[in-house]
């Protein structure tokens, strides 16, 4: 299966400074995120 995630340009400016301001923090977001996106994944191939 494969995702798709559009962004808005109000989100991609949003993101591109917290990732600016604090660079730590955004990659720890952000592994939670496709750590997340890894167990919805998985969930749905054993449904």
């Amino acid at each position: 299966m494969i995702y798709t995630v559009i962004y808005s340009q109000d989100a991609k400016e949003t993101l591109a400074k917290f990732k600016k301001s604090n660079p730590g923090a955004f990659k720890k977001v952000m592994k939670f995120i496709n750590e997340l996106h890894g167990q919805v994944r998985d969930t749905l191939n054993h449904l």
